[in-house]
Order: structure tokens, then C-alpha cells, then sequence
């Protein structure tokens, strides 16, 4: 890891904080049940996390538009880290007419929350492409785990750490929610301050991809036999256990179980899903990454 120790804290950062806007959302979709929300509007607000399985739709536009004076990536991660602070910035303070116990705007939390993960899409997309240049390429295979850690990390701070707060009365929605827009708007001069390197920075010899260049690449791989069968099975592996995973927390909530019973489970389950990519880095660094998948995925329906 010699070398790489900056670039993978930065990698960290980026993606825990890609992971906490998930954890809000998580936490206001508790909120909603306490106050009444139905079913079918906590599957409207489940809407706004879409913007993960589209972003393919506009991820050539964040690898072929850019300013060459800025970087690559940078040109995109500087105003989307500064759009989603002030995002959470404005939920935040109107967030007493979003959530009511007379009634909630959940069509319009879902908007918003739909525009943030919009966004966060477009981050994930610019940090993805610049993890593949910032590590160094015996080390770049650690991205993925970056990733999942990072996401996870910062799903549990504003998930379960928020549900621990609020059941002993230490912090408010609006006020968590408000921190952690600041901890976004000062996170765009951690970015700032790393500098691009690598074959695809404006330094490079290589010719500059057109936006129609990029599509084209884009529909040449999505073309390839082995991306059609990832893609259905992305598509079809969750089917069997995407309810369950879904409701079970909104059911103990409505059954009467304690909030901080339910953060308590979460943080039971947290240093698994941290520490296990770690260890199984091992295998999905390897030639046949999915093999963790096809292995476990029966185990995991029984």
C-alpha cells in the first residue's frame, strides 16, 4: 500500500459520504412510519433511490465533459460534493413542513431525495473512473473495497447512529441532517486539494473522448455476451429477498419495537458488512469475482 495510504483515505471519504445521504433517507423512511405514513407512500419515497440503476444513462456525459484545467474528475466531484451540502442544507430547514404529524409531503421529500441521489450517482460514477487512476495498478483492485466499506461505514453513521441519538433525545433530524451538509461542503476541499494523475488527466497524450465516442463505447460494452448476462443477473438476484429486506424493519417499527432496539440490531450487523469485504477482497480481486456470489447466494435464500 506503499503510496496509496492518501488516495485510499480519499477514496474512503468519498464513498462513506456517498453512503450517508443513503443512511438519511433510511432514517426519514422511520420517521414517516412513526408518523403514520402508508405502505404505499413509503414505496413512493422508496423511489428516490433510482438514480443508481440509471446512471449508466448519463455516465458518458461525466467521462467525456470536463474542464481540462481542472481534471477529469474533479470537474464534476468539486460542484456535485457542494450541491448536495446545500441540498441537505435546505431539507434541513424545511424539513418542519416536509414531516408533520398532521400530514407529510412525501411526494415532494421523495423529489428531493431523488435529486441527491441523482447526484450522488453522478459522484459515483467520477469517483469510480478516478479510483482506476489514483491507485497505483498492484493496489487498484482495492476500489471496490473502498467502496463497499465506505458506503456501508456511512450508511451506519446516519442510519443507526442517528436512530441512537434520537432515542435518547440528543439530536433532531433537522439538525443531523444539517451537519452533515456541512461535512459535505467542506469534504469539496479535501477534493481540491488531491491532484489528478494518470492516463486519462488532461496531461495525457491520448485524444479527448466526444461525448458520441462515449456513447458508442457505452453500447459497444452493454452489446458484450458476458455484460448481458452481469446485467441479468444484477437484474434477477435480489428478486427473492428484496421485500423482506425492505419491510422488516418498517413491520418491527410498527409492531412496536423500540428505535433503539432497531439501531442496536443495525450496529450488531455493521462490523460484518464492514470488515467482510475486506477479508473477501482476497477472492473478489481475483479472476472470477462472482465466485463469492454463485456460493453464497443459496445460503443466503435459505
Amino acid at each position: 500500500l506503499k503510496g496509496d495510504w492518501g488516495s485510499i483515505a480519499l477514496l474512503l471519504l468519498l464513498y462513506t459520504l456517498q453512503g450517508v445521504p443513503m443512511g438519511l433517507s433510511a432514517s426519514v423512511s422511520f420517521i414517516l412510519q412513526e408518523r403514520g405514513a402508508t405502505y404505499a407512500e413509503q414505496g413512493i419515497f422508496s423511489l428516490a433511490s433510482w438514480p443508481f440503476s440509471l446512471k449508466i444513462l448519463w455516465a458518458p456525459l461525466v467521462d467525456s465533459l470536463y474542464f481540462k484545467r481542472i481534471g477529469q474528475r474533479r470537474s464534476w466531484l468539486l460542484p456535485l460534493q457542494v450541491a448536495v451540502g446545500l441540498t441537505l442544507l435546505w431539507t434541513s430547514s424545511h424539513l418542519g413542513s416536509l414531516i408533520s404529524e398532521q400530514g407529510s409531503d412525501v411526494r415532494t421529500l421523495a423529489g428531493v431525495f431523488f435529486f441527491i441521489y441523482a447526484l450522488l450517482a453522478s459522484q459515483d460514477i467520477a469517483v469510480d473512473g478516478w479510483a482506476l487512476t489514483m491507485l497505483s495498478r498492484r493496489n487498484v483492485g482495492l476500489a471496490s473495497t473502498c467502496n463497499s466499506v465506505g458506503q456501508t461505514a456511512g450508511f451506519f453513521i446516519s442510519f443507526t447512529g442517528f436512530l441512537v441519538l434520537n432515542s435518547y433525545g440528543s439530536v433532531g433530524l433537522g439538525g443531523f441532517i444539517s451537519f452533515w451538509g456541512f461535512v459535505f461542503l467542506a469534504s469539496a476541499g479535501a477534493v481540491f486539494l488531491k491532484r489528478e494523475a494518470g492516463p486519462d488527466t488532461p496531461h495525457s497524450d491520448a485524444p479527448p473522448l466526444t461525448v458520441v465516442d462515449a456513447y458508442a463505447q457505452a453500447a459497444a460494452v452493454m452489446r458484450l455476451p458476458a455484460v448481458l448476462k452481469l446485467c441479468a443477473i444484477l437484474l434477477t438476484r435480489a428478486v427473492a429477498f428484496s421485500a423482506a429486506e425492505t419491510l422488516t424493519q418498517l413491520k418491527l417499527l410498527e409492531r412496536g419495537v423500540p428505535k433503539q432496539h432497531m439501531a442496536a440490531l443495525s450496529a450488531l450487523m455493521t462490523p460484518v458488512s464492514v470488515f467482510l469485504p475486506v477479508y473477501i477482497s482476497r477472492w473478489t480481486g481475483g479472476a472470477r469475482p462472482l465466485d463469492c456470489v454463485t456460493a453464497t447466494w443459496m445460503w443466503r435464500g435459505v
